[in-house]
Order: structure tokens, then sequence, then C-alpha cells
């Protein structure tokens, strides 16, 4: 690669982060939006801790906990698992590989309450 080529993708990488910068502070009709939070409109989702382990599923395969907060502001009862309002994925030299979600590979008695919740119907709260 030659220092023009460097150069150019440097400057498209200074320019996909000013454009990522740019989305983050304009609003968006569904509600806010940033790096830790989403407001749908129906659901808020506040990440809270961000964890990688090894997954109880099989040996030297690593997973990632997402704990985060869940508020349901529709007229239906829904669980977090099911209002997902987001995806994620996880790019390499390579791939961009499309994360799944699997309660079951969580180690033994990890956060249990927590992952137990992940599949309990949420309510709207009338105040």
């Amino acid at each position: 690669m030659s220092a023009a080529d460097n150069e150019e993708i440097a400057e498209s990488d200074n320019e996909t982060e000013l454009d990522n910068e740019q989305n983050e502070e304009e609003p968006t009709d569904a509600g806010e939006v940033s790096d830790y939070y989403l407001d749908t409109g129906d659901y808020v989702f506040e990440i809270k801790e961000i964890e990688q382990m090894e997954s109880s599923f099989e040996d030297g395969i690593q997973i990632i906990a997402i704990e985060m907060s869940f508020t349901n502001n529709s007229n239906e009862p829904v669980s977090p698992w099911m209002a997902q309002g987001f995806n994620a994925e996880q790019e390499t030299d390579v791939t961009v590989e499309t994360l799944m979600g699997a309660n079951g590979m969580f180690p033994d008695g990890y956060k249990t309450e927590l992952v137990d919740m992940g599949d309990t119907n949420v309510k709207l709260v009338q105040q």
C-alpha cells in the first residue's frame, strides 16, 4: 500500500467518525439514541454493563453478556428479548457476523435473576 492509499483510508475513517458523531446527535422520530441508550417510543433500553466470558455451552467459545434496564411504554406486556429494538454485529478483517442472543449460554450461576428476567413479560406501569 502506498502512502497515498493510507492517507485516503485515514480520510475515509475520519469521515465515518464524523458521520457517526452527527448521527448520534440528530434526534429521531422514535426517541433518543446513544451508544448506551435507545428509546423507541414503546420501549427504552439502557445498557448498564458489558462483559466478555466463556460460554457454558462449548469450551473456548466466547460470549458477550449485555446487562440492561428495560422499560415498556406500550400497552402490551412484552419481554425484553421479544422487544429487541436493536441488533449487534461483529466485524473482522474478512467478515461481518450478526451476533445472536442466547440466554442458555451463560455460565451456571451467572446473574440468574437477570437472565430469568430476559424472558419475563414486562407491563406498562400506570402512574
